[in-house]
Formats: C-alpha cells, sequence, structure tokens
C-alpha cells in the first residue's frame, strides 16, 4: 500500500502519490484497519499526527519521524521524510535533526537516500573539521556514484565553490573534470526540464549565475591543478 518512489522521480511527483497515499492511510486508520499491526498504525499515527500520539521516548528524547520509521523499517516513509530533510537544509542551511543523522548507523543501509542524508551530513562534519581534501573525495562521489539525487546536485556543486576556491589546490585534475562532467550533465538535463515547465524568470536567472560562477571556478582550478601535478610541458 505504500507509494514506492523511484529513481528519477522528482519530489513534486512524489508529493502528489503522497498526499493520495495520506488520504487512505487517514480511512484505515479510521476504521481500524490496521489494528491488527500495532506497530504499522503508530508510525503512520505519528507521521500524519504526531502532535496527538504518544511516542517513547529514547532517554528524555523523544523519537520524530523519521526515527520512527527507520525504526520499523518503513522504507518508503523515509524516502520521503528525507527528502522533507534536505528540503528543510535548502531552505534553512542547517539541518533540522543532528543528533538523528549522526546516529543513523547501519539504518543508512534502508535505502539510498538515507545513504545520502548520513553522507552528506559527514561531508559537513569534515568540512568544519578542515579535512578539506576527504570532504572534496566524499562530495564528489555522492554524485559520480550516483548516491545523490540528481535534483540535489546543484546544492553539491554549490558546496564545491568553497573548496574550489581554496588559496591551496583541494580538487586534482581529474576530479575537476568529473565535477565538470557532473555540471554539464545537470544544466542538460536542466534545460530539458525547463523547456517543458513555466519556472519564474528570477529563479532561472539564479540558476545561469550559479553555474557560471561554478564554469569559471572549476577552469581555475583545472588550470592551477594540471601545473601542480607537472602535466603541462612548457
Amino acid at each position: 500500500m505504500f507509494p514506492q518512489p523511484g529513481g528519477t522521480q522528482t519530489l513534486t511527483e512524489f508529493d502528489v502519490k503522497w498526499r493520495h497515499w495520506h488520504e487512505e492511510v487517514d480511512r484505515c486508520l479510521q476504521d481500524n484497519s490496521f489494528a491488527s499491526n500495532r506497530h504499522l498504525e503508530l508510525i503512520c499515527k505519528y507521521c500524519f499526527h504526531c502532535e496527538h500520539v504518544p511516542i517513547p521516548s529514547n532517554g528524555n528524547k523523544p523519537f520524530c519521524p523519521l526515527n520512527v520509521c527507520v525504526m520499523g523499517s518503513v522504507v518508503c516513509l523515509c524516502v520521503y521524510l528525507c527528502f522533507r530533510f534536505l528540503q528543510d537544509y535548502c531552505a534553512k542551511g542547517t539541518f533540522s535533526d543532528l543528533d538523528l543523522i549522526d546516529n543513523l548507523g547501519p539504518a543508512m543501509l534502508l535505502s539510498d537516500r538515507l545513504t545520502f542524508l548520513g553522507k552528506y551530513r559527514e561531508f559537513h562534519k569534515l568540512y568544519g573539521e578542515k579535512r578539506f581534501r576527504e570532504a572534496a573525495k566524499l562530495l564528489l562521489s555522492l554524485m559520480t556514484a550516483k548516491i545523490a539525487p540528481q535534483s540535489f546536485w546543484m546544492t553539491l556543486l554549490t558546496d564545491a565553490l568553497p573548496l574550489l576556491e581554496q588559496k591551496e589546490v583541494i580538487f586534482t585534475a581529474d576530479q575537476t573534470y568529473e565535477l565538470m562532467f557532473c555540471l554539464e550533465e545537470l544544466t542538460s538535463s536542466l534545460n530539458i526540464t525547463a523547456s517543458s515547465t513555466d519556472r519564474p524568470m528570477q529563479e532561472e536567472d539564479v540558476e545561469v549565475t550559479k553555474v557560471e560562477l561554478l564554469r569559471l571556478a572549476l577552469a581555475r582550478n583545472l588550470a592551477q591543478a594540471i601545473v601542480k601535478e607537472g602535466t603541462v610541458e612548457i
């Protein structure tokens, strides 16, 4: 009965399915269809009506919806809530529940989205500890290994900008080529999407500016990396 998110499915498409499923769950909760599965009933009630449902706590900390879904291995709910965590991050620039993300552990293996959420948090920790080379390698792998949803690639590439602008060359020439490939792959898909959707002009201008800044930073970094690696004959 759960909506099944596909690998290329957008948040908007998944949101439509989620709303339809939400109505279905509400009906099932009202007619006690979940009575035979109290764990599933608890998860559904908490996800949709969390202010009315008492949830057991871990010490003094109540579980958030994502934590409850992880405990119940409800993958589709985890995926949806991961989308929401990432949306929240894009809007605020911070994660809303660092303790939960930092302690996902083996639960990261439940879905690609949980894996991405955990790894993306790891990138921020590495960056915060000034372990820039490790952070750069991890950030790149999130895209090249297709762990990150492509809808989040622009955020990842924007995260690469401070690393590209470090005085010391962080990304190698090969890594820079891979970043360039990711950017071109992303812009190609954005052009296709833009031709079939009515996006506000201001939003398109922001995206174009980001792409131009990234191309400039990547070209500069590539030149510096090539010189540093001694692969240019003068």
